[in-house]
């Protein structure tokens, strides 16, 4: 998690948008809090359009809607 933080900040990261499911998001907010600013988005809000359900378009899905402030 540290190089996580580490590399987001060598590489310009400011703002990170993540889902907050289960008490997974825990260790990841409270690494990352000193150096980013951070958006915690409740399940229920962030749903993703139906279909097939990957980690990967989920991560499309929650950054695409908080590139539009939604």
């Amino acid at each position: 998690l540290h190089r996580c933080a580490t590399w987001l900040a060598e590489n310009g990261c400011r703002d990170v948008c993540m889902e907050s499911t289960g008490k997974y998001w825990i260790p990841i907010y409270n690494i990352l809090e000193p150096t980013c600013n951070i958006v915690l988005a409740h399940p229920k809000y962030v749903k993703a359009i139906r279909g097939k359900k990957t980690d990967k378009r989920d991560a499309k899905w929650i950054a695409d809607i908080f590139k539009h402030d939604l």
